[in-house]
């Protein structure tokens, strides 16, 4: 059974942070070609458009996340209803999982931002913290805590949650925040309860479009095995064995594998 193996560094968009996905193709002995060199092109071809696929479903992640922080510059206040709405059109047909938007309290006035969280989601809103707060804070910040989140059955957990008391999170907005424009959490993070992969895109809000003053973030979820399933389906390798690694962290942690359909062999 030969083996190739392609390691495809993750485009160097000018908004995200880099990371390296090790992609391996098992390709089996039942594919019959010429030599090994057309193997080889038909190899490289098949594998370039797959990773092509992928950095389309990120372009559109970027894209959308504009959009929904147009969404957010251009209310004054955003309702529950309202937010989930937007959401649900964005979600449908994409492979991002779920949106979010955070809030700055200004001045840090935390105890006032419970009070009107809780108004507003007719709920008894908490912070929650996955670290200690930040010696710095980012433009004198120190809370960018999540008011909304889509789906909300899904991800109802995370709401409330403070990201800069995160390593990865706090660096991912405070590069947004300094250059305006959409940044990636670099590493994979893996939830607990599922044990999938998933990153974050950040994009700040300011109070009013075009402004500099920073009322929050809006976010989206990308989980690793749908962005890469979205991006091989409907048409999969059918015949070529596929593993995806994730080696941010200087292992080699499967993510994803698809496994062809071996046809009885005559």
């Amino acid at each position: 059974m030969p083996e190739l193996k392609l390691f495809i560094k993750r485009h160097q968009f000018a908004f995200t942070a880099m990371t390296i996905t090790v992609i391996t193709f098992l390709f089996y002995s039942f594919l019959h070609y010429n030599s090994d060199n057309t193997l080889k092109i038909r190899f490289e071809k098949d594998s370039s458009v797959r990773i092509d696929k992928i950095f389309n479903n990120l372009e559109t992640g970027v894209k959308q996340v504009v959009m929904l922080r147009a969404f957010y510059e251009s209310s004054q206040e955003v309702a529950p209803d309202e937010f989930r709405t937007f959401s649900e059109q964005l979600l449908k047909g994409n492979a991002i999982d779920g949106f979010g938007l955070a809030v700055m309290p200004e001045n840090n006035n935390l105890s006032g931002f419970i009070d009107s969280a809780s108004k507003l989601t007719g709920t008894k809103f908490t912070v929650k913290s996955l670290g200690p707060n930040p010696a710095e804070g980012i433009n004198g910040h120190n809370y960018c805590v999540l008011l909304f989140v889509e789906p909300l059955n899904k991800y109802s957990k995370a709401l409330g949650l403070n990201f800069l008391t995160e390593n990865s999170r706090f660096h991912a907005i405070k590069e947004c925040v300094k250059y305006n424009r959409v940044i990636s959490t670099p590493p994979l993070f893996t939830d607990t309860k599922t044990g999938s992969k998933f990153f974050l895109y950040f994009l700040p809000v300011a109070k009013k479009q075009n402004g500099s003053h920073i009322k929050g973030m809006a976010s989206a979820i990308f989980l690793a095995d749908k962005l890469i399933s979205e991006s091989i389906n409907p048409t999969p390798p059918m015949n070529i064995h596929t593993d995806f690694y994730d080696v941010t962290d200087g292992r080699a942690e499967l993510i994803y594998r698809w496994v062809p359909r071996i046809p009885d062999q005559a």
